[in-house]
C-alpha cells in the first residue's frame, strides 16, 4: 500500500511591489486597480451587488468571495457597514491560495488612509500562513470572517452554506483560470438561493457560460474607469432563503473547557444561555490541571484529524492570546522514543512553515538550548502552556452558571427540553449541548443511548517541587510531558483504565519512568515529595472527537461536543465556534468529511 500524500502546504509568496503596484509574480496581474482601488471595489462589488440595499434590508447577510488577496473587499465592506449603520449580521467567506504576509498587506493597504482604523482591526487579527481556515471578528463582532487558505477548487466542493452575495474576484481569468473554471462557477451556483447577486470585474465568455450553467442571469454593465465592462447576475434556479431563527435558549451541561468554548461563542452570537456544572467550580475535573500544553497534532499523511488539529491550534491561539491564562511558550517535542523519531524526520521533510514547527537535529538543538536534551525534536514556535483553569473562566466570564446540578433525568417537552437536577432545580431549554466530559456517556443513557464506542481512561500528573530542578527546562513533550506551572514542574501523564481519581505511588513512578534517561538528570528522584493530580478523560475509538449539532431526528435539539481526549485545550475552541455557529444558523466551515467524522452516530456504529 502507498503512503498517503503530505498535507498540501501553502506556496512562498509571489507578491511584490513594482512601480507603487502590487503584483502576483505568479500570475503577472495586479491586486487592484492603479487608478483607485478602493473606488473599484465599491463600484463593482459593492453596489454590483446591490450590498447597500441588503443592508438597509436584511438581518443577516451572507458575502462569499474567490480570491481575499489584501482583504480590500472586506475593508470596503466594513466601511459601508459603518456609513450605512446598518445593524445587518454580515458573515464573510472567503478563500485565498496564496496568503499574503501581513507586512505585505499592510503596505498595500496603507495606499487608502481613510481605512486605516478598519485596516488596523483587520490586520490586527491577520492569520499565519498556515492551511486551513481562519477566523475574524470585526466592528465589534457585527461582521465574521471565515477565511479558507488553500486552493477554492479544492475546499469550495467540500462545504455547505449558501451565499447572499458572491464577489469573484481574483486574477484574470485569462491568467488563473483555476479560479474561474467550470468547476468553481458550479459550486458557486450550489452554494446560492433563488436570488442570490454575483458580481465581477470580468465578463470573460467562459465566466458568462459557467454562471449561466449554475443557473445565473447574467448582464452585463458599464465598467470601472478604463474598463468597458462588468458583471452582475442574479441565481434564477435553487429555493429562496428560509426564514431561520437561531437558538433561543441554550442550556450548556457541562463547565469544562467543552462547555465553557461553547458559553464563550454563544455570547459572541448573543445567544441566551447558561452552564449547568455537577462540581463544585469550573474546570473541575479534567479541565482542572495546573498546566496544559497547546499544540496541534500533525500527520505524516493527509488525515481529517491532521487538518482539524491545525485549524484549530490557529484558532485557539488567536483567542488564548486575550486571556492571562498564557504560562509559557513554546513546545518542544524530542524525538523519542525512537518511532516518534522517524515520524519527526517525515514531517520535518514536508515543509511546514517555519513559525509553526522548525526541526533540529541533535547537535542542532544541543547548540540552540545551549545544554543536552538528549535528543533532536521539533520545535513548536507558537506552542504554549496555559493554565486550563483560567482559561475556562475566561471563555466563561459572561455566562451564567449554576454549580452543583447533577442531573437526575431530562426529557422533551416541544418546544422545550426539562433538565431535573438533585437539588430539586429544574431547567427548561429550547436546546441542549451536551458538554459533560467523561460523563458524557451516562447523560446519553439518560435520553435512550448505550455507551457506543466511548473509552474512558484516568490520568495521573505528577508536581515535582521546584527545590528538586536541578535546571529550568522548556516545555517537552517525548511520549509523556514536562512543563512548569510556575509552582511546579508538572511531569505526565499515565494512562489507565483502572478508573481511579485518586493519585497513587504507582502513577508517580509511571510518570518517571515516562522521562528519557537524558532528562533524568536534571531532577531528583525522591518521589515522596511530589504531589499528584489524577482525572478523567474521555476519547472515541477511532480517536476523533464528538461534535454533532443533531444528534438524531429521535432527539431533537441537542448537540453534543466530547470525547476530545488529550486535546481538549486545543480543539475545544474550534469546534465550539463550529456548533454555536450552527446554533445561530452562520455558515458551516467545516468540510462534510470533517463533520461525517465527528457525529455522534459514527461512536454507536448506525445512522440514527
Amino acid at each position: 500500500m502507498s503512503e498517503q500524500p503530505p498535507l498540501p502546504q501553502l506556496p512562498p509568496s509571489d507578491a511584490v511591489f513594482s512601480d507603487g503596484r502590487l503584483i502576483s509574480a505568479q500570475f503577472d496581474d495586479i491586486y487592484f486597480s492603479v487608478e483607485d482601488g478602493l473606488a473599484e471595489t465599491a463600484f463593482v462589488f459593492l453596489h454590483g451587488s446591490d450590498l447597500p440595499q441588503a443592508l438597509a434590508t436584511h438581518q443577516d447577510i451572507v458575502i462569499a468571495e474567490t480570491g481575499f488577496g489584501t482583504g480590500l473587499n472586506l475593508c470596503a465592506v466594513i466601511k459601508l457597514l459603518y456609513q450605512t449603520q446598518s445593524r445587518s449580521q454580515i458573515h464573510y467567506i472567503s478563500f485565498e491560495a496564496n496568503p499574503l504576509p501581513r507586512e505585505i498587506a499592510a503596505q498595500a493597504l496603507s495606499a487608502f488612509p481613510q481605512l486605516n482604523a478598519i485596516t488596523d482591526e483587520v490586520l490586527s487579527q491577520w492569520p499565519r500562513r498556515w492551511p486551513g481556515v481562519h477566523h475574524m471578528r470585526c466592528a465589534g463582532g457585527q461582521l465574521t470572517l471565515t477565511l479558507h487558505y488553500g486552493q477554492a477548487e479544492e475546499i469550495l466542493p467540500t462545504l455547505d452554506f449558501k451565499a447572499d452575495i458572491w464577489f469573484l474576484d481574483g486574477f484574470s481569468p485569462a491568467k488563473n483560470s483555476s479560479l474561474w473554471s467550470e468547476l468553481i462557477l458550479h459550486h458557486v451556483g450550489r452554494c446560492s438561493y433563488q436570488g442570490t447577486k454575483c458580481a465581477s470585474f470580468t465578463v470573460a465568455r467562459a465566466v458568462l457560460d459557467g454562471l449561466s450553467s449554475a443557473g445565473f442571469v447574467c448582464e452585463k454593465r458599464r465598467g470601472f474607469g478604463r474598463k468597458r465592462n462588468m458583471l452582475v447576475a442574479e441565481m434564477k434556479a435553487g429555493s429562496p432563503k428560509p426564514a431561520l431563527k437561531p437558538a433561543e435558549q441554550v442550556l450548556i451541561i457541562g463547565g469544562g473547557i467543552a462547555g465553557c468554548a461553547v458559553a464563550h461563542h454563544l455570547h459572541n452570537h448573543g445567544i441566551s444561555h447558561q452552564i449547568i456544572e455537577a462540581g463544585d467550580r469550573l474546570a473541575g475535573a479534567a479541565s482542572g490541571n495546573p498546566a496544559g500544553l497547546v499544540m496541534p497534532h500533525l500527520s505524516v499523511g493527509d488525515d481529517l484529524s491532521a487538518r482539524l488539529s491545525l485549524s484549530a491550534f490557529a484558532d485557539t491561539l488567536s483567542i488564548i492570546e486575550k486571556s492571562d491564562a498564557i504560562l509559557d511558550r513554546r513546545i518542544l517535542s524530542l524525538d523519542i522514543p525512537e518511532l516518534k523519531k522517524s515520524r519527526q524526520q517525515k514531517l520535518a521533510a514536508q515543509n511546514y512553515p517555519a513559525d509553526l514547527v522548525r526541526y533540529y537535529e541533535h547537535t542542532q538543538l544541543q547548540e540552540h538550548m545551549g545544554y543536552d536534551l538528549g535528543a533532536g525534536g521539533m520545535s513548536f514556535e507558537d506552542g504554549l502552556v496555559i493554565d486550563p483553569a483560567r482559561y475556562c473562566h475566561f471563555l466563561a466570564a459572561d455566562s451564567p452558571c449554576h454549580l452543583n446540578q447533577h442531573i437526575e433525568h431530562l426529557h422533551f417537552e416541544a418546544p422545550y427540553w426539562q433538565v431535573h437536577t438533585d437539588t430539586g432545580a429544574v431547567f427548561s431549554a429550547s436546546h441542549l449541548v451536551l458538554a459533560a466530559g467523561h460523563h458524557l456517556p451516562q447523560l446519553l443513557q439518560k435520553i435512550g443511548f448505550d455507551n457506543g464506542r466511548f473509552q474512558i481512561t484516568s490520568g495521573q500528573i505528577s508536581l515535582i517541587p521546584p527545590q528538586q530542578m536541578k535546571r529550568e527546562l522548556p516545555a517537552l513533550n517525548f511520549g509523556g510531558y514536562l512543563a512548569s506551572t510556575g509552582e511546579h514542574l508538572m511531569l505526565g501523564a499515565s494512562y489507565s483504565h483502572e478508573l481511579s481519581d485518586t493519585p497513587s505511588d504507582g502513577g508517580h513512578v509511571h510518570n518517571f519512568n515516562l522521562l528519557p534517561p537524558s532528562l533524568r538528570e536534571y531532577l531528583s528522584s525522591d518521589l515522596t515529595q511530589w504531589e499528584g493530580r489524577a482525572a478523567f478523560r474521555l476519547a472515541t475509538g477511532f480517536r476523533m472527537p464528538v461534535c454533532d449539532t443533531e444528534i438524531s431526528t429521535r432527539h431533537p435539539q441537542i448537540s453534543v461536543l466530547g470525547a476530545l481526549g488529550s486535546r481538549g485545550l486545543t480543539h475545544s475552541s474550534f469546534l465550539a465556534r463550529y456548533l454555536a455557529g450552527q446554533l445561530n444558523n452562520s455558515p458551516s466551515f467545516l468540510s462534510r468529511k470533517l463533520c461525517d467524522a465527528m457525529a455522534l452516530s459514527r461512536v454507536f456504529g448506525v445512522n440514527f
